[in-house]
């Protein structure tokens, strides 16, 4: 279910009304148990692979997207949040990996702990699978916006959009961690739905 907080139409202003505020908070309020849970995991395991900070029904999923299998490989190396979702994805693409440097800005929210690089970073690899794909560039770019609200829609199901409130510490960095083949699977589902993007 998706709760959208909509302008008022006394006043068409951008207040919500009070059953939206309240319905958005409830949504909200699962946030946290589910980034606890994550940092639990992670913390508790620092040095174990990336397999072992899931369950095994979870990994079993997870495993299925290639992306989701390597991206730790990455981001334990220094790559930030968005430099490792856009390698992965143009290492899958079979794109020139040296592209990744457009997303040396956009890791911790953009240097400011703001929007969250995953989302930054798959909204690039979304770019790139555009111009990849055997689509004509108008629907190439439907496409594109098609790709980024979905994954816009899913994000905001499962986490909260800036890293403020993600990574409070930087002990929370770990949440980002166990977040990453998540994020992994979702962006390389989406890249397969660009026509002759994927190698």
């Amino acid at each position: 279910m998706t709760y959208r907080l909509t302008p008022s139409k006394a006043t068409n202003s951008s207040r919500c009304s009070r059953r939206d505020f309240v319905c958005a908070v409830s949504v909200l309020g699962a946030l946290p148990s589910v980034l606890s849970r994550d940092l639990a995991a992670a913390q508790a395991k620092p040095d174990k692979t990336i397999r072992e900070l899931f369950s095994a029904q979870e990994w079993e999923q997870l495993s299925k997207s290639a992306m989701a299998v390597e991206i730790d490989n990455y981001f334990r190396r220094g790559y930030s949040c968005a430099e490792a979702i856009l390698l992965v994805s143009l290492r899958r693409m079979g794109l020139d990996e040296t592209l990744t440097c457009a997303a040396a800005a956009f890791g911790g929210g953009l240097g400011q702990k703001d929007l969250c690089g995953f989302l930054t970073g798959a909204c690039m690899a979304f770019g790139f699978a555009a111009r990849k794909s055997s689509l004509e560039k108008s629907e190439a770019k439907k496409r594109c916006s098609a790709a980024s609200k979905e994954y816009w829609e899913w994000w905001k199901k499962q986490y909260p959009l800036r890293c403020a409130e993600i990574t409070v510490t930087t002990e929370d960095r770990a949440k980002c961690r166990v977040m990453a083949p998540r994020v992994a699977a979702k962006v390389e589902e989406l890249l397969a739905s660009f026509p002759g993007a994927l190698k």
